[in-house]
């Protein structure tokens, strides 16, 4: 027992001397900033020329050395100007004497002087300066020693030795104030020394001697923070601030026990956060956002991964609902109120928080709440969208503060669905959103009317990477979910196409028009997309033909025809010439498909009908365009440019 107490008492001793260097460390580094980091315009000179010359005036003026020992025979006039100006003359004509101190301010500042005279300024200098810095350290080196002799041997006690640390961590603080006026940057150094001491010295009380109890300690440094914050806005330190910010985060971690007070800790950390916000909004200091925001995920994931189980997962979601919700005003509030525009850190602190709140709730709910989780980002699809709203009328001309929410909602909406839901109506789900989206932009006249494109992209992707496959049980021709889901998707690009081509009616931005075509291009190749399945599974399941093979490429030449007669027909009716492209795509399609694969996999019947069929649609669409060219030519350039990419 004895050997266990010696062993902590010897680890404990250790760990002072350890403290006891930091603090020596501090009292070091401050002498060396006082006299390496003062101001030049306080410090009297600004680099070691200007110091050398003022001691050589000084030198000359008082008779201790002559200007001919110091600058050298007939040197005199040509190295160094007097620095006692001429005497100036009166109204007698009498001139009058200049006194030194006057000589001494006015006189210009001359270049540094060479040869002897250099060398003797040279060694004032460093006498002066150098050699007293040196002293100072060697003093406070003795000093720290000392102190640590004391603490090795027990000649300070434990009450002795917080109470020294929390009065040197006051005494730099008052030093840092006293400071303040002349060498400020001095002076933020002393603070931010003398506030991380009174951190150091409570955790002292608290972790090494018991001398406090564990609410003891977590006010005393609650109070240290909020002093910390106090100095920060009087001296206007951002660092400071920092410190501040450092220390609170680490309070909870500094005199943890192994009884956590669960809610005492996250309510903490919530208050700690709406603190340092006000603070950060206070003084313009965003940089405080985020280090909050890295502060609140290490403490809060620490807490989480240590102490979290099932039975406190209201409570949990609760605080993590909290913390999204403070943050998410936070990244608003800067901009509501002032005339600033939000940056892309802001964004990227918004979209950070919200998929990471989205992340853990979702993980911590899913295994008991799992058909209803698709509730959780339906909810922050609402709470977005109002935030949108709301931006959108507070500061009309700051369009981000509308875009960016609804982004997100966007986002969380488009991950309703396959939380929700699974198959076929995933995708439909998302088709529908791109429409809606469109639909909403129209309304609005927003240009968010670009957020439909990646999400019926998403849709397609799904459409065509899990939705094309359809078992023979769920095979009717036409009459299935495969055809169903392209249906829809055939419908809403459509859609979208007249919502982008009426933005291009009213704004006349070709991107516009462009986009128009593309989801009209789009919708096309949708439509012989689904075609082609269905004559596939059709000759696969249903047909009792022998020759499988040959009957489906000729469906399918046959199919490409009538949809290119169709289109070229539709194309010329409506004025649009995506159809008409589309159409002569496809014959072009057709044609190459019947001389470089129909021809060799054809029987001699097969092959006669695919050769008649094209050969007669190509003449027809010849003679069309044959017999009504100068009407086709007509409003091709006359109309053109008022429809779809026409």
């Amino acid at each position: 027992m004895k050997l266990e107490y010696t062993y902590w008492y010897i680890n404990i001793n250790s760990l002072l001397g350890i403290f006891m260097e930091f603090i020596l460390l501090i009292l070091v580094l401050g002498v060396v900033g006082y006299l390496v980091f003062r101001s030049p315009k306080h410090s009297g000179s600004a680099d070691t020329g200007v110091v050398a010359n003022r001691l050589a005036s000084l030198l000359i003026q008082k008779g201790i050395i002559t200007k001919e020992e110091l600058y050298g025979t007939g040197n005199v006039s040509a190295s160094a100007p007097s620095s006692t100006p001429a005497p100036v003359p009166t109204a007698s004509g009498m001139p009058q004497p200049v006194s030194p101190l006057t000589a001494s301010q006015s006189a210009p500042v001359a270049p540094a002087p060479a040869g002897k005279g250099a060398a003797t300024a040279t060694e004032f200098a460093f006498n002066t300066k150098w050699l007293m810095l040196a002293g100072v350290i060697a003093i406070l080196f003795g000093v720290g020693f000392f102190i640590k002799f004391s603490f090795d041997n027990n000649l300070i006690g434990e009450t002795g030795r917080v109470i020294l640390g929390l009065a040197i961590g006051l005494g730099f603080i008052g030093a840092g104030e006293w400071f303040y006026r002349k060498y400020p940057k001095y002076a933020f150094f002393l603070t931010g020394g003398g506030i991380a001491i009174l951190y150091l010295s409570l955790y002292s009380a608290f972790g090494f001697y018991q001398m406090i109890d564990q609410l003891t300690a977590f006010l005393g440094m609650i109070l240290v923070t909020l002093f910390s914050v106090v100095l920060s806005v009087r001296y206007n330190s951002i660092a400071i601030a920092g410190i501040a910010l450092l220390g609170g985060f680490l309070t909870p971690l500094l005199i943890s026990s192994s009884v956590v007070n669960d809610i005492g800790q996250l309510t903490y950390i919530a208050l700690l956060d709406l603190g340092l916000f006000a603070l950060a909004f206070f003084r313009n200091w965003k940089q405080l956002v985020w280090g909050t925001a890295v502060g609140t995920v290490l403490l809060v994931g620490s807490w989480f991964f240590g102490n979290y189980d099932t039975s406190k997962l209201f409570m949990t979601e609760f605080y993590f609902t909290l913390y999204w919700a403070i943050f998410t005003a936070s990244t608003l509030v800067f901009y509501y109120f002032n005339d600033k525009k939000p940056t892309n850190g802001d964004f990227g602190l918004m979209l950070v928080t919200g998929l990471l709140y989205m992340s853990v709730s979702y993980g911590i709910l899913y295994a008991d709440y799992s058909a209803y989780i698709g509730l959780l980002p339906l909810f922050l699809t609402a709470v977005y969208t109002v935030i949108a709203l709301i931006g959108s009328n507070a500061k009309k001309e700051t369009k981000a503060l509308v875009y960016l929410p609804v982004g997100m909602a966007v986002l969380f909406l488009t991950l309703v669905f396959p939380i929700q839901f699974d198959g076929y109506w995933i995708t439909i789900a998302w088709f529908v959103e791109a429409g809606v989206m469109a639909w909403v932009a129209h309304l609005l006249r927003s240009r968010i009317v670009s957020y439909s494109i990646p999400i019926f992209a998403l849709g397609l992707l799904r459409l065509f990477a899990f939705d094309t496959y359809l078992p023979q049980e769920n095979f009717f021709l036409i009459f299935n979910e495969r055809f169903v889901v392209f249906a829809v998707a055939i419908v809403l690009a459509l859609f979208v196409a007249y919502i982008f081509h009426t933005f291009y009616r009213e704004s006349k931005i070709r991107e516009d028009l462009h986009k128009a075509a593309s989801f009209m291009a789009i919708a096309n190749i949708l439509i012989l997309c689904a075609g082609v399945f269905e004559i596939i599974d059709w000759f696969r399941f249903v047909s009792t033909t022998d020759s499988v093979a040959q009957s489906t490429s000729l469906a399918i030449s046959v199919f490409f025809i009538i949809y290119a007669l169709v289109a070229i027909a539709l194309g010329i009716i409506s004025k649009t010439s995506v159809l008409r492209i589309c159409a002569t795509v496809v014959f072009g399609i057709t044609v190459l498909k019947t001389f470089l694969y129909d021809i060799w996999l054809l029987e001699a019947f097969y092959r006669i009908i695919a050769f008649m069929i094209l050969g007669i649609a190509l003449v027809a669409v010849g003679y069309l365009y044959f017999r009504f060219s100068a009407r086709i030519k007509g409003f091709l350039t006359a109309s053109d440019s008022t429809t779809i990419a026409q």
